[in-house]
């Protein structure tokens, strides 16, 4: 529901979505992501947890000034990086939101 949402409910475009986020989870795998497989991208302070909206919904805060990529040792880091903070943002949900 939440990539026809996304798409206005163009159902093959929600589709394409869906099937795109499928191959990068399958590629990064953020579930299996810890913090010692970060070792440039998580002392950057780039993304950071910053508490929660009024409904629940966790906030991510990404500082634009700590993006350094080019400091990053892979491109595949930067992506585990990544899908480590979605992942702790979505752990972090309140019940009955959608995830």
């Amino acid at each position: 529901l939440r990539f026809l949402r996304a798409q206005d409910f163009d159902v093959q475009k929600a589709k394409t979505m869906a099937i795109a986020s499928c191959k990068w989870r399958a590629s990064v795998n953020p579930l299996s992501v810890h913090s010692g497989m970060l070792p440039t991208t998580l002392p950057s302070g780039f993304c950071r947890l910053g508490g929660f909206t009024k409904s629940g919904m966790p906030i991510l805060i990404l500082d634009a000034e700590k993006y350094k990529p080019s400091q990053y040792a892979t491109m595949e880091e930067y992506n585990q990086y990544m899908g480590y903070f979605m992942e702790l943002a979505i752990a972090r949900m309140g019940k009955g939101l959608e995830r």
